[in-house]
């Protein structure tokens, strides 16, 4: 395992101290509410993109179905393709927007969980309140890469 090399030390406490007088810590529920806003409005457009997929296979098996009854025998071949490569299109692209919507959700969650318990200790404990900061941090960079994934 490697570590990174500090170029600094600093005693959490000491840096921690007035911390939550700062102005990013106050805009920390703001910027929280922004980035569940953004998850909230891009698992619902995966959704809707999953809707539109089994709505297009709907539509794709009435044409073929409109189509067949004019040629039954040449379509039933074409049928069997279709519908084999339309199973599998649909498989792949439902897996990957139910993998967009767990990689929203358990953001989501744990950046929830992380507020919840830097609100819990926030005024008992500097230290602990900036470590959850600090975490918190990063979660909404993590949350945003994850916005940029599903985009």
């Amino acid at each position: 395992m490697f570590f990174r090399k500090c170029s600094s030390i600093k005693h959490i406490p000491d840096v921690a101290k007035g911390f939550h007088a700062s102005r990013e810590f106050k805009e920390l529920p703001k910027e929280i509410s922004e980035i569940n806003y953004s998850l909230a409005h891009a698992r619902q457009t995966r959704e809707e993109n999953q809707k539109a997929v089994n709505k297009s296979g709907k539509a794709c098996l009435t044409q073929i179905y409109s189509i067949r009854e004019q040629f039954n025998v040449v379509f039933d071949q074409l049928e069997k393709q279709t519908l084999s490569k339309m199973d599998t299109r649909n498989k792949l692209i439902a897996s990957q927007i139910q993998s967009d919507v767990d990689s929203i959700d358990g953001v989501t969650a744990n950046l929830q969980k992380l507020f919840a318990s830097i609100k819990d200790v926030r005024d008992e404990n500097e230290a602990l309140s900036y470590i959850g900061f600090t975490k918190c941090k990063q979660m909404i960079k993590k949350a945003r890469k994850t916005l940029q994934n599903v985009d």
